[in-house]
């Protein structure tokens, strides 16, 4: 009886055991599985870096405009993949998480101790979270239809906010507002200079409005502006409007008023030009803090516009409605 009872214990040990190696073994491949899936996320991230510098043009996008559609279509993609390629072998919430997981863990820390200096990053971020919900919400979804209709839309809102939406984030953040308008009387006598380094006061300058484009010698984006500028002012040049590179001169390298324009000539650009010391507190009053920066002055020389070239092209559209 006790030789049976042992047999009997035996086999059900042994059973147990061969059950436990194959969850030990399921457990091993999944998870092996579950990290391969994070390393991927954690890559496409990483992927992403080189196309924020602004480097690379794509159908007129760059820098963080363009690494949100690309970092949109990898991370949708991504998410389907592994979705129907483990459907059966793994949990699709876990799925989820470890795609979002391996998608932000590299900025998660930078994020939590520097908010604010990651603001301009912030939607590529949240519309690459927004693409990975939608593929995980599209894989759930039976109606071939729904899933067209769903991907449409998203997709759109992405190419949208990428062409326009980002430009005004962008906006809001460097100049304070979305589309620029503003109302300020500077207190402080602005006082330029001309190439001969005469004083040029704001009040002397003809025009009904005045476009100001200030910028320095070391700034990569003031240069790509430059031909938008130009184009303002071969569009509107008049007695009504006139526009004005001003250069931004630093006074400690011995750059002079001459050289901004020097710069310019030299690139083939024939809007006017005047300079200011980059250290004249009238910069701050105007609220210039980066460049470049564009005011819009009226008649009284109110600054009634502060932004970007390409919003201020479209708020003298308005004016002249």
């Amino acid at each position: 009886m006790a030789r049976y009872v042992f047999k009997v214990v035996t086999v059900f040990v042994n059973i147990i055991i061969i059950k436990l190696n194959k969850v030990v073994f399921y457990m091993k491949k999944t998870s092996v599985i579950y990290l391969l899936i994070f390393i991927v996320s954690i890559v496409v991230s990483f992927s992403l870096v080189p196309l924020r510098g602004g480097h690379v043009t794509v159908l007129g996008l760059l820098g963080f405009p363009l690494s949100l559609v690309v970092g949109c279509i990898l991370s949708f993609g991504l998410t389907l993949f592994f979705l129907n390629k483990y459907t059966d072998k793994l949990s699709k919430n876990k799925v989820l998480f470890t795609i979002l997981l391996g998608s932000l863990i590299l900025e998660l820390p930078v994020r939590i101790f520097s908010f604010n200096s990651t603001l301009i990053s912030l939607p590529e971020s949240v519309f690459r979270v927004f693409a990975i919900v939608v593929a995980y919400g599209i894989f759930r979804i039976k109606s071939v239809f729904g899933k067209i209709v769903t991907s449409v839309l998203f997709f759109s809102l992405c190419l949208w906010f990428s062409y326009y939406g980002y430009h005004y984030w962008m906006h809001k953040l460097y100049f304070g507002s979305f589309t620029g308008k503003t109302e300020q009387v500077v207190a402080t006598p602005l006082v330029f200079q001309n190439d001969l380094d005469e004083n040029i006061f704001l009040n002397e300058v003809d025009g009904k409005y005045l476009v100001f484009d200030f910028w320095t010698s070391s700034c990569g984006v003031c240069f790509m502006r430059f031909p938008h500028v130009q184009r303002i002012h071969e569009r509107w040049n008049n007695d009504q409007i006139q526009v004005y590179g001003v250069f931004c001169r630093k006074e400690k390298r011995e750059e002079t008023p001459a050289i901004g324009t020097k710069m310019l000539s030299e690139r083939g650009y024939t809007f006017h030009t005047l300079s200011i010391d980059i250290n004249n507190p009238a910069l701050e009053e105007m609220g210039i803090s980066a460049f470049p920066t564009v005011l819009i002055f009226d008649k009284d020389r109110t600054i009634i516009f502060r932004g970007d070239i390409l919003q201020a092209e479209k708020h003298l559209e308005k004016i002249l409605e």
